[in-house]
């Protein structure tokens, strides 16, 4: 399974940095300059998201593989166990295997502890950071949608249509959503992450328990 949660909560780059022209009336005339549509702090913010959503999309495959490598484990622990309880030939070259498979389990188990710990490396530090980044954007939304709403206000005095109330709603509309996104992507990661912690401990125990099964039913073998 793979989550792309960089293609969930990315803006793309041509709208972060999209730029608008603007028209202000000067003694003797306009003047028209070009200008970014995003703020510098709401574009660093963005950008930090991406950055984030990426670095969550690639420890979350390290979680999916690691479980995998569990599975995998434990599926070769039971062959042997059935073969060498159900066989009448001698198996018991296949001792060699299990410390093998063993460092395999252990090395998974260690990649699960630490991606799923407070460590610079963990989930949930990203987790908090995407927190910090909605808690930010949520002000530059609120403040957008105000501007935009300030901006009708006036131009709607003048009997005019204001095209930077437009394009300053429309980004209050997606910092919003990206807002909502990370709430929501939180809710799920974090019960994929108790999920995943209950599901690796399971097998882990289940693989000691093997394990020693497997040592047992070979050196009877042997």
């Amino acid at each position: 399974m793979d989550d792309d949660f960089e293609a969930l909560l990315s803006v793309p780059i041509e709208i972060i940095f999209r730029e608008i022209m603007q028209t202000q009336i000067i003694p003797g005339g306009k003047r028209t300059n070009q200008t970014f549509l995003f703020s510098k702090s709401e574009v660093t913010a963005l950008l930090r998201v991406a950055m984030l959503a990426s670095e969550l999309t690639t420890t979350m495959a390290m979680v999916y593989e690691a479980l995998d490598r569990v599975r995998k484990g434990n599926m070769y622990l039971n062959e042997i166990i059935m073969e060498a309880t159900n066989s009448n030939h001698n198996y018991g070259y296949l001792r060699a295997l299990l410390p093998i498979i063993a460092v395999h389990s252990e090395t998974a188990k260690d990649a699960l502890t630490n991606v799923t710990s407070d460590t610079n490396f963990s989930i949930s530090r990203i987790l908090q950071e995407l927190d910090d980044c909605a808690i930010e954007l949520s002000k530059f939304s609120e403040t957008n949608f105000n501007m935009a709403d300030q901006l009708d206000w006036t131009m709607a005095a003048s009997g005019q249509c204001s095209v930077l109330s437009r394009e300053k709603r429309a980004i209050a509309e997606i910092e919003e959503a990206v807002v909502a996104r990370i709430i929501r992507l939180k809710e799920m990661a974090i019960e994929k992450t108790e999920y995943n912690l209950n599901t690796s401990s399971s097998e882990h125990s289940q693989s000691q328990i093997t394990a020693a099964e497997a040592m047992t039913s070979l050196s009877k073998e042997g």
